[in-house]
């Protein structure tokens, strides 16, 4: 058993016929997608003239960009601040129905000394 040793060798001509196979199969699979791909984008496109007429869509501008924070650090800053604004300090919510804005501090305090 230890001296025996593969008779044959691979065949050659079968293994080209499979590689020749999975080029000729692979190519074959590549355009089938691009045909699929290109039917989806001309659906996608007819269905978005369905919906934004044809004279406003502006193909060499595309659409407008998306709207960033200038300095995000500064509106997070301000928006905490507004936060903290309306956390600490009285005000009124709805003048007409009496509602008013307590300091959450004295929010706590009113219900702990309410559950007593």
């Amino acid at each position: 058993m230890l001296n025996e040793h593969e008779r044959s060798d691979a065949n050659a001509k079968k293994i080209m016929w499979v590689a020749i196979a999975s080029v000729v199969i692979g190519a074959i699979i590549l355009l089938g997608l691009v045909f699929a791909f290109s039917l989806l984008r001309s659906n996608i496109e007819a269905e978005a003239l369905k919906v934004v007429p044809k004279e406003l869509i502006d193909k060499r501008k595309g659409p407008p960009p998306p709207l960033l924070e200038v300095s995000p650090i500064k509106v997070a800053q301000e928006s905490r601040e507004r936060e903290r604004q309306l956390l600490q300090t009285y005000g009124w919510v709805d003048r007409e129905n009496g509602i008013v804005r307590v300091p959450i501090e004295k929010a706590i305090e009113i219900l702990l000394y309410e559950q007593r």
